[in-house]
């Protein structure tokens, strides 16, 4: 998903209206905004959308917390998913069409479609949505919107609850690590202003509360690129600096994007604390 910052003027409505006070109520999706939505939920926009290869269409809510399926003439919630579940959010390659990849805990297993590619451990908890929008430009919009919102969710919620102040949430990603096993592990990477937060995920996909480790930008020494696996990379750190971490930890990721992502962010926090460039190699 994208982590940028930006907060772009978009031509998705956003009307400051009443809302109707009955579901039952004549309501037009291109002009006016939803009926009542559950309850804790702040509403950011809406659209019609269809699914790939079908002709029915339905409503797309989007709130600060949930995005949400909605029958268009009976307002009815066909479901509700949280933000937080968004692993991201991308353009296909149907203009009118984006892709959603969640999430999901092991109950969910036969909803969504299995990520395309490599099949790591990270992956194996990942499924995708397609949602097509009347065009191009409303393709466009949501995208941004979403990210948008994302960005939000997650800083407040890292702020809040995990990035100590004066630090500020900058990224996070989820991918799979290997342990000196040579195991797959499910984790998370939360960047901040200061620090690597290297975090566990539960079962059930919640993130745990508490970083397994986490290290200063100060302390990193390289980033390694594997060349047998082309998704794979290693952060390398000085053990001089930080004697309790290990050498080298390796990750593994969905795909080439996610990997200049990481990699970019990780040498962009290094030189804005030390004013060197992080070095780079490659491995096999």
């Amino acid at each position: 998903f994208c982590a940028c910052g930006h907060h772009p003027e978009t031509n998705v409505r956003e009307l400051e209206m009443d809302v109707p006070s009955s579901t039952n109520d004549e309501w037009d999706p291109e002009s006016n905004p939803p009926p009542p939505l559950p309850a804790g939920d702040s509403y950011v926009s809406h659209c019609l959308f269809h699914l790939p290869q079908k002709t029915k269409q339905w409503i797309l809510v989007l709130t600060d917390k949930a995005y949400i399926k909605m029958e268009p003439e009976t307002h009815a919630i066909k479901w509700r998913k949280t933000l937080r579940e968004i692993h991201s959010i991308e353009p296909d390659e149907d203009p009118n069409t984006f892709t959603c990849t969640y999430r999901f805990s092991g109950s969910k297993k036969k909803k969504g479609k299995l990520i395309p590619g490599p099949q790591t451990k990270s992956n194996q908890v990942l499924r995708q949505r397609k949602f097509v929008c009347g065009d191009s430009n409303a393709r466009d919009d949501w995208i941004l919107l979403f990210n948008r919102s994302l960005r939000d969710l997650w800083q407040i919620n890292f702020e809040t609850t995990l990035i100590p102040p004066p630090e500020i949430y900058q990224f996070h990603i989820l991918l799979t690590k290997k342990n000196s096993h040579g195991r797959d592990q499910i984790r998370m990477l939360v960047l901040s202003t200061h620090r690597i937060y290297n975090m566990v995920l539960k079962s059930n996909g919640a993130v745990q509360s508490r970083p397994q480790w986490t290290l200063p930008y100060t302390a990193l020494s390289k980033l390694r690129f594997s060349t047998a696996t082309p998704l794979a990379f290693q952060i390398c750190v000085n053990v001089t600096m930080m004697p309790h971490a290990k050498e080298n930890y390796e990750f593994l990721v969905m795909d080439e994007l996610e990997r200049t992502l990481i990699t970019t962010e990780l040498r962009r926090l290094f030189y804005a604390h030390t004013g060197r460039q992080l070095t780079a190699e490659e491995y096999s």
